[in-house]
C-alpha cells in the first residue's frame, strides 16, 4: 500500500510534459551548431526553458539532420540483420553503424518486424478469444499477455485486441 500511494505522489508531483515550441527548436538548433553535441548544460542554457537531457532527447530523436524517419529500406533491413548475425550487442552499437537510424528504430524495427522469431501469420480464433479473455482478467498488460502467446509481439497483441473489440 504504502508503494501505490509513493507512486501516485511521485506522478501528480512531476509537472506536465510541456511541448517544444519552435522558438525552442530554433535556438536548440543554433546551440547545437555553437558546443557541437558536445556540452549539453551550455546548449540547454542557450534553450533556456529545457533541461541538458531533454535538449539532447529533442535533437538526436527530433531534430538531428541525418535522422531518416519513415520507412525502412531493403538495404537498411538487410544490414540491420546482417550486424545482429555478426553479434552487435547493443541497440546504440548498431544505429552507430546504420546511418540516420535511431537506438530505439533499430529496436522496433527488429522486435516488431525482422526477427525471426516474430509470428506473421493471421491470427487464429483461439488466440482471438485468449487475448479477449486475458486482457479482461489482467488489463492493458501487452507484454505480459504476448508472453502467453509465442511468437506474438506486445504490439501486434495490442492492435488485434483493439481490431477485436470494435
Amino acid at each position: 500500500m504504502q508503494c501505490n500511494a509513493a507512486a501516485v505522489k511521485l506522478a501528480s508531483s512531476r509537472a506536465p510534459a510541456q511541448r517544444w515550441s519552435l522558438e525552442e527548436d530554433d535556438r536548440l538548433t543554433r546551440a547545437v551548431e555553437m558546443f557541437e553535441e558536445k556540452n549539453w548544460r551550455r546548449i540547454s542554457a542557450v534553450v533556456g526553458s529545457k533541461k541538458a537531457v531533454q535538449c539532447m532527447q529533442r535533437w538526436k530523436r527530433s531534430l538531428r539532420p541525418d535522422l531518416k524517419k519513415g520507412r525502412w529500406t531493403h538495404e537498411e533491413d538487410a544490414l540491420l540483420i546482417e550486424l545482429i548475425t555478426q553479434g552487435c550487442k547493443t541497440w546504440p552499437e548498431l544505429s552507430n553503424r546504420i546511418t540516420g537510424r535511431s537506438a530505439k528504430q533499430c529496436r522496433e524495427r527488429w522486435t516488431h518486424h525482422l526477427d525471426p522469431a516474430v509470428n506473421k501469420d493471421v491470427f487464429t480464433l483461439k488466440e482471438d478469444w485468449f487475448i479477449i479473455s486475458t486482457q479482461a482478467a489482467v488489463g492493458n498488460r501487452w507484454s505480459h499477455i504476448a508472453a502467453m502467446l509465442p511468437g506474438r509481439t506486445e504490439n501486434a497483441v495490442k492492435v488485434r485486441w483493439k481490431t477485436c473489440h470494435r
